[in-house]
């Protein structure tokens, strides 16, 4: 669900600084473009938002949930976790709205052993939208890898702005997909077998290792032309 409209210069503000800076409801017309410029922030959708966890080869999804990305070695050996966020689109489609720029934000809230210890990072992968989600969405290949959230352990907000996101959520709009759908694991490994649960968490409306928060869980933030 759309949840408010500011100018796109705002949100680069906040990108910078914090989102609790940015204040206002407004439009404006960008020189050349096809409509008014404004800049929708999506919240995530709660129920099909959480963490796929995958024994063996096996995937179930949890959620809602936090998002937990990383593997459970210390208490359940062989099991690996992957999250899972989902985003209303269908107010997009219906006003036919071409999207410009995108942003996801996450705040990562916890972390347990040392998932970064080999130099891996944690990655965003676009997917084909399921929901709920299935095997698929903890397995599959995933469509594109649109950026890197985290590289280290440092909590707070965590964002991937690159341009292959902008691309997956103006390909989804104009598919006239319901949703948008992106998975967030480790780019090389999910699990390294050595006795220590290592993985990081990040915050949802959810309570787990983390306290829910909504007003800090995953958004994704738009710049679109209307029509």
């Amino acid at each position: 669900m759309v949840v408010r409209r500011m100018p796109w210069s705002a949100i680069i503000v906040v990108v910078a600084a914090t989102l609790a800076a940015v204040a206002g409801c407004t439009s404006s017309t960008a020189p050349g473009a096809a409509g008014p410029t404004t800049t929708d922030t999506l919240r995530a959708v709660t129920l099909f938002t959480g963490t796929m966890i995958n024994t063996f080869g096996v995937s179930n999804f949890n959620g809602p949930a936090e998002l937990e990305v990383g593997d459970l070695d210390a208490t359940r050996p062989g099991v690996t976790e992957r999250g899972i966020v989902t985003f209303n689109i269908q107010g997009l489609v219906a006003a036919h709205d071409t999207v410009t720029s995108a942003i996801l934000r996450f705040d990562e809230c916890n972390v347990s052993g040392a998932p970064f210890a080999t130099g891996d990072s944690i990655v965003v992968n676009w997917l084909y939208a399921l929901t709920p989600p299935a095997q698929f969405q903890s397995t599959g290949s995933g469509r594109r890898n649109t950026g890197n959230v985290t590289l280290d352990t440092t909590m707070g907000f965590k964002y991937d702005t690159g341009a292959g996101l902008t691309n997956a959520v103006e390909t989804d709009v104009i598919d006239s997909s319901a949703f948008t759908q992106f998975r967030v694991q480790f780019q090389n490994t999910s699990g390294n077998n050595n006795g220590v649960s290592d993985f990081v968490d990040f915050r949802t409306a959810e309570s787990g290792h983390c306290t829910g928060d909504s007003t800090r869980a995953p958004i994704l933030i738009l710049q679109a032309h209307t029509h």
